[in-house]
């Protein structure tokens, strides 16, 4: 396969899970049938200003989480 450079062709993105079973070496497999898939990030941010920093906010990471969206059809054996 020749090396490529820049944007590349959206048909050619593959998602793949593991499945190995527990104590078996990784095995990484496509998932069969797949029509889309999205993945978003979320950051709880909380953030308060107290009287003594002079009107500087502060701001503290108390969450962070993702979520993994697959949709597809049915493929009997996978």
């Amino acid at each position: 396969m020749a090396e490529r450079t820049g944007v590349y062709p959206c048909y050619e993105n593959q998602f793949q899970i593991e499945t190995a079973k527990t104590g078996e070496t990784s095995t990484m497999s496509n998932i069969a049938d797949m029509e889309s898939f999205s993945v978003s990030f979320d950051n709880g941010i909380e953030e308060w200003t107290p009287f003594d920093s002079e009107g500087w906010t502060r701001r503290l990471a108390t969450a962070k989480a993702v979520t993994i969206t697959v949709t597809g059809k049915r493929n009997i054996g996978d």
